[in-house]
C-alpha cells in the first residue's frame, strides 16, 4: 500500500435532513481516517450529478484563479494531501497564482488533464507560465473507456508515450489512469 498513491475525487456527501447540500468536508474526515499520514491526490469530481453548489462553485472559479479551492485546500490543514490544478481556458496566465496558493500547503500537486486534442496546449501554456514543475504530478486520465473501444486505448497510449517522451524531465511523474467499470451498476 505504501507504493500506491490513491487519488480521490471529493464528490457530494449523502444529503441529510441537516445537510441539504452534501457537505464535502464529510468526505475529506473520511479520507484523512483511511489514508492516516500516507499521500494521496484530492480533486472535485467533474461529474455533475456527484456535484453540489460547493463544488461547483470552486470548478468555476477561474477568474479568481481558483481561490475558492485554495481556501478549501488550506482549510484542511493536512499537508499529505497532493491537491488538484484546475486550468480554465479563460484565465491562463492565472495559473501561475493558483499553483502558489497551493504550493503554501502541500510538497506535491496533482495535474489531472484529459487525453484530449487541448492536452498538449495545456501543457505548453502551463510550462510557459510556471518556473519549475518538478513538484508537480502529472496524469493524464483517459477516464471511461469501454472494453471494446479498441481506438480510444490506442489513441491514449500514443497521446501517452508522446508526453512522456516531450515532457518526462519536467513533471515530477507522469501516470495514465482510466477504467472500464461502469459509471452504474445498473448499467
Amino acid at each position: 500500500k505504501d507504493r500506491i498513491l490513491p487519488i480521490f475525487e471529493l464528490t457530494r456527501s449523502r444529503r441529510t435532513k441537516n445537510d441539504g447540500q452534501g457537505d464535502i468536508g464529510k468526505n475529506v474526515c473520511q479520507i484523512k481516517k483511511l489514508v492516516g499520514s500516507k499521500w494521496f491526490g484530492l480533486d472535485l469530481t467533474g461529474t455533475k450529478e456527484q456535484q453540489n453548489t460547493e463544488i461547483v462553485r470552486m470548478l468555476e472559479d477561474g477568474e479568481n484563479a481558483f481561490k475558492l479551492w485554495v481556501d478549501f485546500v488550506s482549510s484542511l490543514g493536512c499537508s499529505n494531501a497532493i491537491p488538484a490544478i484546475h486550468f480554465d481556458d479563460y484565465y491562463p496566465d492565472l495559473i501561475k497564482k493558483q499553483i502558489e496558493g497551493l504550493r503554501k500547503f502541500s510538497k506535491f500537486l496533482l495535474l489531472r488533464l484529459p487525453t484530449d486534442d487541448q492536452c498538449k496546449d495545456t501543457l505548453k501554456i502551463i510550462r510557459s507560465k510556471v518556473s519549475t514543475t518538478n513538484d508537480i504530478i502529472l496524469l493524464l486520465d483517459g477516464e471511461f473507456i469501454e472494453n471494446k473501444n479498441i481506438e480510444k486505448r490506442f489513441k491514449d497510449k500514443v497521446a501517452f508515450e508522446d508526453i512522456c517522451n516531450t515532457y518526462s524531465s519536467d513533471f515530477h511523474s507522469i501516470s495514465y489512469s482510466s477504467s472500464s467499470f461502469p459509471r452504474s451498476v445498473v448499467n
